[in-house]
């Protein structure tokens, strides 16, 4: 639910932090018992006691092998946390691709006429806030500098559609067609 709903990261999630915390945990635990088994190690030696020295070297490699494994353990959590976010970020382009597609279908289906749709573009420009108009005009502008077989309202509409939203396409008497889309 938090991957979807609230968009965050894996780690960011509950799940993953408390798959993360008591990774951290458990290596705390791994990295202080070596430094005791290094301590004992050199107390041993120091003793020449090569039986005591045997069993502290054995434990430091099996500790080690375990940290080794834990942090073996968070790498694969970070991969499998980026290829998620990766995933995601596929499906949501495949949708918006697939959103736009059907909209310029149905767009171009109204057989808006392009100079109308600048005129009531226009008309209506003083209820928008000014960044709008001036993202607005220029779009219009460099549409407008393109042969008119290649431009279309349904082109038009797409591109100023992310700067105003459909509401204001709709108030200002723009036909939008939201059927199905």
């Amino acid at each position: 639910r938090e991957l979807v709903e609230q968009e965050k990261r894996l780690v960011d999630t509950t799940a993953g932090n408390t798959v993360n915390e008591e990774v951290l945990r458990v290596e705390k635990e791994y990295q202080a018992e070596l430094v005791k088994i290094r301590s004992e190690m050199q107390e041993a030696v120091a003793a020449r006691d090569e039986e005591v020295k045997e069993a502290l070297e054995q434990s430091k490699k099996d500790y080690e092998r375990k940290l080794g494994k834990i942090r073996e353990e968070q790498d694969l959590l970070h991969y499998e946390r980026r290829n998620e976010t990766r995933r995601m970020q596929n499906e949501m382009d495949d949708l918006r691709s697939a959103y736009d597609r059907k909209l310029e279908k149905q767009l171009s289906a109204q057989k808006l006429d392009f100079d109308e749709v600048v005129a009531k573009l226009t008309a209506n420009q003083g209820k928008l806030r000014h960044e709008q108009r001036v993202a607005m005009q220029a779009e219009i502008d460099k549409m407008k500098k393109e042969k008119s077989g290649k431009r279309s309202a349904g082109q038009l509409i797409m591109k100023i559609l992310p700067l105003v939203g459909t509401v204001v396409l709709g108030a200002f008497g723009i036909p939008f067609a939201f059927g199905g889309v």
